[in-house]
C-alpha cells in the first residue's frame, strides 16, 4: 500500500516472545513498528502509561551494495 512493503518481522513465530515488530520499507527508507504482546511487557507498559508514541529515530544510507542487489534481483527478491 502506498509503495510501502514489509521486509522483515519478529514475533512469536521467530522466537521473540515479548513483542511483535515489522519492518516496512519504501525506497531507501525503513520504519520499524513494534507492539507489545503481553500486557506486562516493557513496550505495553510504556503504551499504557504514555499512549502511542515514537522512539529511536535514525537516518543513514540503507542502499545495498550492487552485487547483493543484483543477486536479489536474479532471485526475484526485489
Amino acid at each position: 500500500m502506498f509503495g510501502v512493503r514489509p521486509v522483515a518481522r519478529a514475533g512469536l513465530e521467530t522466537g521473540v516472545c515479548d513483542r511483535f515488530s515489522i519492518v516496512m520499507e519504501q525506497g531507501g527508507n525503513r520504519l520499524v513498528l513494534t507492539s507489545g504482546v503481553a500486557p506486562d511487557s516493557p513496550i505495553a507498559r510504556h503504551a499504557a502509561l504514555h499512549g502511542d508514541g515514537a522512539q529511536g529515530f535514525g537516518s543513514g544510507n540503507t542502499r545495498r551494495c550492487s552485487a547483493v542487489e543484483r543477486e536479489q534481483e536474479r532471485r526475484g527478491n526485489i
